[in-house]
């Protein structure tokens, strides 16, 4: 597989509850007996700050995001690929009207436009790298990950991307914590 693509900057991502971590997790693992990639923490990108050296006025974002949403739950659809390195392999998730909305803070609050919300595809990856087409059906098809699974979202984290994943830290995290009900 190819070298992956070195990055610099941050990125804004949701942290699942510790289950839905770990059955990630375990998929990863099969995967990797497969196939070489690199291990990285399971995680929905909500906005990539791509180029950005300072954290703080980013984690003014994330605390703001973490005492206005509850934890809430997404749905998983299908196992899913692109040509994208860092979108090699992963599992589709449901748009909901909560994540888009909490995607859209992050962009307002940065003074920044917002992607085109048609265009957001929110999903957890499977593996990072460059497959051929047939090779990602064939790991796809190995990955116990049922369309339809709840997923819970509980954390907002910031990962400081600087190289390749194997170099990536969590620079900040906190839970979704406003109310203690779980929102649909």
């Amino acid at each position: 597989m190819e070298s992956l693509p070195s990055l610099s900057g941050y990125v804004y991502w949701l942290l699942t509850d510790p289950v839905t971590e770990e059955r990630v997790h375990i998929n990863m693992n099969r995967l990797r007996t497969k196939v070489d990639f690199p291990d990285f923490k399971p995680h929905v990108t909500l906005a990539s700050v791509i180029g950005q050296t300072e954290l703080t006025p980013l984690q003014q974002i994330a605390e703001q995001l973490a005492q206005s949403f509850a934890p809430f739950r997404v749905q998983s659809e299908k196992i899913s690929g692109e040509e994208h390195p860092y979108r090699c392999l992963y599992i589709k998730l449901k748009k909901s009207r909560l994540l888009l909305d909490i995607r859209q803070m992050v962009f307002r609050q940065m003074n920044r436009s917002e992607e085109d919300a048609q265009f957001y595809n929110p999903h957890i990856s499977l593996v990072y790298g460059t497959l051929k087409k047939n090779e990602k059906k064939r790991l796809a098809e190995e990955v116990d990950f049922p369309e339809n699974t709840e997923i819970v979202l509980n954390r907002i984290a910031i990962c400081h991307v600087a190289g390749t994943p194997k170099d990536w830290k969590i620079a900040f995290q906190d839970d979704l914590n406003k109310g203690s009900e779980i929102r649909l």
